[in-house]
């Protein structure tokens, strides 16, 4: 369970309120992958998404959007939907 969230794209904060935490159930594979990633990258700590052109965490949604997301849809045949 994650206690921290990324306020304004850079700030580790605990919710205000405990209904704002979250239990995410994950499948095994997933929780495996997660790991693999977070053993390649241990420098950024709780960070586990990075920005494989900076090497560094992403600033915000619109960046992974415009950067990785809407090129893989693209890639693949896929209309983006907004």
């Amino acid at each position: 369970m994650s206690s921290y969230a990324v306020v304004r794209w850079q700030t580790l904060k605990q919710p205000k309120t405990y209904s704002g935490r979250r239990t995410i159930a994950l499948l095994p594979l997933a929780v495996a992958a997660l790991e693999s990633v977070l053993r390649l990258i241990p420098k950024h700590g709780t960070r586990v998404f990075i920005n494989p052109k900076t090497n560094a965490p992403w600033k915000s949604d619109g960046q992974i959007r415009k950067t990785a997301w809407a090129p893989a849809l693209e890639a693949a045949g896929i209309e983006y939907r907004r």
